[in-house]
């Protein structure tokens, strides 16, 4: 018969683990929001966006959009390799890199519309508002060049002046940042570093105390007990539960402490609910690696693959948008990859829209899922040892 006090007294055990894992936690997720504050997340202050421009070209214009470019954003030099630049863009160095082509003016003086490349960090506000220049600059370049029957050597000086002063007119502008989207953004990164944590220290914590039970003997005594197979596998599931919330309450106030009021609103309560749903499937993988493991050494490997390789492919380490589509494909068969998704919708919510909430239910009803299947395995796996 499991004995609800023998595993408060195994709990207790294991109280300083914890602790560590949430102060690591603790440290892990207020570097990241300090970091992007660093970066210029708060509101209502200016923002100088840091962009790289690669000239293959050298020529009168290419030098010409450089120095337009040069007067709105912050040039940065950069590594002029695909490497280099791929780097450049994951560290956040700059935000967004124009690749001007060799050939580029001549190609203009021919007639053609030659086309300038780009490599960009998805979705970042210095990308959009260097596109935005760029596309200002090359347009009311046409427009003066339109103006002439035939664009020549002598010709583009004349239409880059006039380009010059047009856009000129108009660039005293001030790119500003909301709060409301930085504070759902510091939510969101908030969130994200606490599966980690809740991952590790639930799967661990509950694996090493369900091991105890899963003991040959033990395990044997149990099964020759008056209760049924089922209501011991309830009890041991509901036990493990303290472990769960207990972490999921310690992270739900460092949370409250870090995010303050920003937490009560429907962004911090559907994200709340989220975290609920992968401290379930921490549960369950928990309880599944102490039935399939029987020795410590494997449980401890097992629980660190899956709290780290989760987190590294799925969005929690490294936001979504940074990844490669082959790697979300993997990342897909993952509770975190959906976790990570559910967050990014949330914090893209202005208000309750059903369209966007229904989603966000669908990767809840995804997420439960996964705990279905992953307990559904912890408990043949089980009968499956007790059979051995």
């Amino acid at each position: 018969m499991t004995d609800f006090r023998m595993f408060l007294k195994i709990l207790k055990s294991k109280i300083v683990i914890i602790m560590v894992y949430v102060g690591i936690f603790t440290v892990m997720m207020a570097a990241g929001i300090n970091d992007d504050n660093n970066k210029g997340g708060i509101s209502y202050s200016a923002y100088n966006f840091d962009i790289a421009v690669i000239d293959h070209d050298n020529s009168t214009f290419s030098k010409a959009i450089t120095s337009y470019i040069e007067k709105n954003m912050s040039l940065t030099d950069i590594i002029q390799t695909e490497e280099g630049m791929e780097d450049a863009l994951f560290e956040r160095i700059v935000e967004y890199i124009l690749i001007i082509p060799e050939h580029y003016q001549e190609d203009l003086l021919a007639g053609k519309t030659p086309v300038m490349e780009s490599k960009k960090v998805p979705d970042a506000y210095g990308a959009k508002f260097a596109e935005t220049v760029i596309s200002q600059y090359v347009d009311t370049f046409y427009l003066y060049q339109n103006q002439f029957d035939s664009i020549n050597e002598q010709t583009m000086g004349t239409v880059l002046e006039l380009t010059n002063q047009s856009v000129e007119k108009g660039t005293d502008v001030t790119v500003k940042k909301q709060s409301i989207s930085s504070e759902k953004k510091h939510m969101t990164v908030s969130f994200n570093f606490a599966a980690y944590t809740i991952l590790a220290c639930v799967i661990w914590v509950v694996g090493e105390i369900l091991s105890i039970y899963f003991e040959k003997n033990i395990s044997r005594r149990m099964s020759v007990s008056p209760i049924s197979p089922m209501k011991q596998n309830m009890a041991l599931i509901t036990y493990s539960s303290v472990t769960m919330l207990v972490v999921w309450g310690i992270s739900m106030v460092i949370n409250l402490v870090l995010l303050g009021e920003a937490l009560w609103s429907l962004s911090g309560l559907l994200m709340t609910i989220n975290m609920f749903l992968i401290s379930l499937i921490a549960l369950a993988c928990g309880f599944a690696i102490a039935a399939i493991f029987r020795t410590k050494n494997a449980r401890n490997a097992a629980a660190n693959v899956i709290a780290l390789a989760f987190s590294f492919i799925s969005g929690i380490f490294v936001p979504l948008s940074m990844l490669s589509s082959e790697v979300k494909s993997v990342a897909a068969f993952t509770p975190t990859y959906w976790y990570a998704l559910a967050n990014e919708k949330i914090g893209e919510l202005k208000g309750f829209s059903l369209p966007q909430c229904k989603e966000i239910f669908q990767f809840f009803g995804i997420e439960l899922l996964f705990f279905v299947m992953v307990i559904s395995v912890g408990l043949v796996s089980k009968r499956q040892g007790q059979k051995d």
